[in-house]
């Protein structure tokens, strides 16, 4: 599990979910 915050919030992604953000070009920050 990886945190992200997004806007402030912190949200959980798998690593499965940070593929998926990758794969469609977008970065978490």
């Amino acid at each position: 599990m990886s945190i992200v915050k997004i806007n402030g919030k912190p949200y959980k992604f798998t690593e499965h979910e940070n593929e998926l953000i990758k794969k469609n070009g977008l970065t978490p920050g």
